[in-house]
Parts: C-alpha cells; sequence; structure tokens
C-alpha cells in the first residue's frame, strides 16, 4: 500500500472528511490505526519491544526526504529516551514500516512485528478474475 493513500487518508480524516474510497484501499491494521491517530492521541510508555524495533528502524536506509526516514529517524530518537512515550497510531506504524523494510533487518526484529495483514477479501477476488488469461 502507499504511503501517499494513507497520508491523503490520515489529512482527511484529521480535516473531519470521510476519506471513502480512500479507505477501501487501506488494510484493516491501517485503518485501525488512523482511526486510533485520529481518536486517540493520548501517549503511552514504549514497550521493550517497541523499542528494540524502533531503534533498528532508525538505522535503515530511506528515499532521500521521505516520510517513513523522518519517522524513523523520529521514533529511534525517542527510543533512546530514558521514558519514551508513543501513541497507538505511532505504535502501529512502527510495525507497518518494520514489515516494509524488513530486508534491511534482523530477523528477530521483524518477528517482533507480527505477521503482514491478510489483503482484503475484494482485492484477491479482483486477481482471482485474471488468472485463466494468458
Amino acid at each position: 500500500m502507499s504511503d501517499d493513500v494513507l497520508r491523503a487518508a490520515g489529512r482527511h480524516i484529521a480535516g473531519g472528511v470521510h476519506p471513502g474510497p480512500l479507505l477501501a484501499m487501506l488494510s484493516d491494521e491501517q485503518r485501525a490505526a488512523l482511526a486510533l491517530a485520529a481518536t486517540d492521541g493520548t501517549p503511552r510508555p514504549m514497550t521493550p519491544e517497541e523499542v528494540r524495533m524502533a531503534t533498528c528502524l532508525g538505522g535503515c536506509r530511506f528515499t532521500p526526504g521521505s516520510f517513513d526516514k523522518r519517522f524513523a529517524r523520529t521514533m529511534a530518537e525517542k527510543a533512546r529516551q530514558a521514558a519514551p512515550l508513543v501513541s497507538a497510531g505511532q505504535a502501529a506504524l512502527i510495525r507497518d514500516k518494520v514489515r516494509r523494510y524488513r530486508r534491511q533487518l534482523p530477523r528477530e526484529v521483524v518477528e517482533l512485528a507480527g505477521p503482514r495483514p491478510v489483503e482484503s477479501e475484494a482485492l484477491t477476488q479482483d486477481v482471482g478474475m485474471f488468472e485463466g488469461r494468458a
């Protein structure tokens, strides 16, 4: 899923506008992260697993000037603090970015993020209609 779509949906929700078709393109985990970020920005202490994922993510290579790079560096900096705090939306994005950049991270860190979310049923049905063509 494109980060541009995720950010656009977040802007729509933050502005009080229903994102409509943009939500259909997001996974359940991404929709949950957006909902939490829009409604519940209450910070909570980072778990040791989140601290490990954030610090490792800070060492990845990213496209210059990208959102992923800024987010990873910010979270890595927070993780190095004495009592790091994170919102539920940020925690979900950390897991999402660990899955996205999994080839640059140690296997045990990727396993902390959990399995990838299952794609929606509608997307897999659309792909099925093209299987018989050569």
